[in-house]
């Protein structure tokens, strides 16, 4: 069981941090989901949105759960490990599914990549940074043609994107499944905190009412409680 964030951060700060890492990505996951929309299909455009709703609802419980970290709330510290949870289980899913999908087609991959190598627009680093299979084409000549070269050069950019993609995912969904771990810890941790201090009210309750019944009646000592002991 986790009982230290990073071994060497408390929980309540540990939680603080984890919100503070997710609302950042929560912010930049809204804004490239919105900016960089592929209308190429309904799907992709609908998917499109769907992250970037998403992203903005993680965000917002991010605030709650930064809040609830500070203040030591329960609830709202339980429902952050929710929507962490459910955030490593969709980064689990989409991640397995698309390293499916781009090893099984990675001919296809492959020739984009050509057809991107032979079109005659000028790879302009401003307009297409986000495009990896994007290639500068030679501004001097606008009837450029695919090579051997360029499908070998293109053969090795897919392999090493596709490695990358998988190897960063994986990375992601541990490091999400982690953090979910440290929070839920956390809110165990509330949750004890709680116990404790409700054992320790009803304990000085009870104590002090027997103390006043046997000051006020000490010939009528409580049912069960014997004045010998």
């Amino acid at each position: 069981m986790v009982q230290k964030c990073c071994c060497c951060i408390n929980l309540r700060f540990g939680t603080i941090f984890i919100s503070l890492i997710v609302l950042a990505t929560s912010i930049l996951g809204t804004y490239f989901s919105f900016a960089y929309i592929d209308n190429s299909t309904a799907f992709t455009t609908s998917l499109g949105y769907i992250n970037g709703i998403w992203h903005i609802i993680k965000g917002i419980v991010c605030l709650g759960g930064l809040y609830g970290a500070i203040s030591q709330n329960r609830n709202m510290v339980h429902l952050f490990a929710v929507i962490i949870s459910v955030t490593a289980m969709i980064h689990l899913v989409f991640g397995i599914g698309l390293a499916i999908v781009g090893i099984k087609n990675r001919g296809t991959l492959v020739n984009l990549c050509v057809d991107k190598a032979s079109s005659s627009d000028v790879w302009k680093p401003s307009q297409h940074w986000l495009k990896p299979f994007d290639k500068r084409a030679d501004a001097t000549n606008t009837t450029t043609t695919a090579t051997d070269k360029d499908r070998e050069v293109c053969e090795v950019a897919v392999k090493w994107y596709l490695a990358f993609f998988i190897i960063f995912t994986a990375i992601a969904i541990i490091l999400t499944f982690y953090f979910a771990a440290v929070v839920y810890r956390y809110r165990d941790e509330l949750d004890e905190k709680i116990k404790h201090t409700q054992l320790k009210n009803e304990s000085s309750g009870s104590s002090s009412f027997e103390d006043r019944y046997s000051r006020e009646y000490p010939e009528k000592p409580l049912r069960g409680i014997s004045t010998n002991v």
